[in-house]
């Protein structure tokens, strides 16, 4: 493993010392050889005493007629085609080899071997994986990650979210009221209730409702 200098007319070299991939001044590259050049740049061959009148030319130029023209530099968007800086085609945003060869895409889309696919825009009840709209899982009315994390329920009356969990919403049994998703017994002189525990629907044998109490009825 010791750097060896490339051999001249080499500039630059690769592989080898006379591999050349540069050359000194007066030479032209020819595949992997500097040869002499009489020719001015960027003329790589020329008829002889007309230095000025290309036949070929350096590698960063083309021929045009017997003139060497700098080959451009593309912009991200665009693509060299006939040595020409074209515009890649929308939807793509960035192209290689043709103008609908996509490498990158638009706001909005996504790449697919080679082609620009819009993103689809999901429901409320769904969510969007590897650009795939999925439906949310029962009991999720919403969701966010993943199918089964929810972020609100179905059905508010059958279900309340916990965190980012659907539990079912308890039947409670006469004697008992809902709070705050739980079943709570009623008051003792309630023999059902709603709302709070002491506020009566029905009232045990000898009492009589009265404004949501249950009241000792007196014999008369």
């Amino acid at each position: 493993n010791v750097c060896e200098p490339c051999t001249s007319p080499c500039q630059g070299c690769s592989g080898t010392q006379t591999s050349c991939t540069s050359c000194i001044a007066a030479h032209v590259l020819s595949g992997t050889s500097c040869l002499p050049s009489s020719c001015t740049s960027p003329c790589a061959t020329c008829p002889p005493g007309q230095p000025t009148v290309c036949n070929t030319c350096i590698g960063t130029h083309y021929l045009t007629g017997s003139t060497c023209t700098v080959i451009p530099t593309c912009s991200g968007t665009q693509v060299l085609i006939n040595n020409v800086c074209e515009p890649c085609t929308s939807p793509c945003q960035g192209c290689s080899g043709t103008q609908t060869t996509c490498t990158s895409c638009i706001p909005s889309f996504f790449l697919s071997l080679s082609t620009c696919q819009a993103i689809p825009n999901c429901t409320s009840t769904q969510i969007l994986l590897s650009n795939v709209c999925q439906s949310c899982t029962f009991p999720c009315g919403s969701c966010n990650g993943s199918v089964s994390t929810c972020t609100s329920c179905s059905n508010l009356a059958t279900h309340y979210l916990v965190g980012s969990t659907c539990l079912a919403i308890p039947t409670c049994s006469g004697s008992q009221t809902l709070i705050n998703n739980t079943c709570v017994n009623c008051s003792p002189s309630c023999s059902s209730c709603s709302g709070t525990t002491t506020t009566c629907t029905a009232c045990p044998n000898g009492f009589y409702l009265s404004s949501s109490s249950c009241l000792a009825c007196h014999a008369s």
